[in-house]
This record gives structure tokens, sequence and C-alpha cells, in this order.
């Protein structure tokens, strides 16, 4: 029975890194399906060529496609920084990691951005 530890854990590691493909995957049919909606020309929809963009690093053969049919495919990312931040206390800091992980399980939600300052030891022992 030495083997059987093993193969469950091969089992489980690949169960959750398929997890996080489909995760993924998801997210990006939902960025590009709402991209596309506006206008479906990749060269005249900047949204719709972030989408495509911004995802490539997850799925090789995407950009292979792309590349195939004449599409230039590099990463792009826009980002949103807050001008102010603010300083949570240790139980505010939990309660709001608390919703950022609910908010997170949700399919709709495709980016998620906050103010607040969380310390890095407390992120850690989130992990």
């Amino acid at each position: 029975m030495a083997g059987h530890s093993k193969e469950a854990n091969i089992k489980h590691q690949s169960a959750a890194q398929d997890g996080k493909r489909g995760k993924a995957f998801t997210t990006l049919v939902g960025e590009m399906a709402t991209a596309a909606r506006q206008h479906s020309d990749i060269d005249t929809n900047l949204r719709l060529r972030a989408a495509v963009g911004s995802r490539l690093g997850v799925f090789g053969p995407v950009k292979d496609a792309l590349d195939e049919q004449g599409f230039d495919a590099c990463p792009a990312q826009v980002t949103m920084v807050p001008d102010t931040k603010a300083e949570l206390a240790l139980d505010q800091a939990k309660d709001l990691m608390d919703m950022i992980d609910l908010v997170e399980d949700l399919d709709g939600v495709q980016k998620r951005y906050a103010n607040a300052c969380i310390s890095k030891n407390l992120v850690e022992q989130r992990l």
C-alpha cells in the first residue's frame, strides 16, 4: 500500500490544478464574451484585445491559434490604484479577506479592487 498515498496525492494535486485552469477559462470566456458584445473586431476593440492578451500565459494554444491567424498577441493588463489607502485593524482585515474570498468564488466577478492596507504577516497567516 506504499504507492497508494503517492497516487492519491497526485490525484488531488491534479484536481486542484484542473480547478484553477477551469476557473481561469471561465473568466477568460466571460471577459471575451462581454467585450465582443460591444464590437467583435479585435483591432478596434481595446477591451477585447486586453481580454485576449491578459490570459495568454494561462492558455498557450489560445496564443498559438491567434498567431496562426496573423494576430500579434501580447499580454496586457489594466490595474486600478487607489489614491487613498485605509489602514484596517486586525479584525477588520480578517473580515475583509473573508468577504474577498466569497466574492472571488462568484462566476460573474472578473476583477476586484480595494483600498485597504493589510499587513504581510496577516496575509501569510491566511495562506
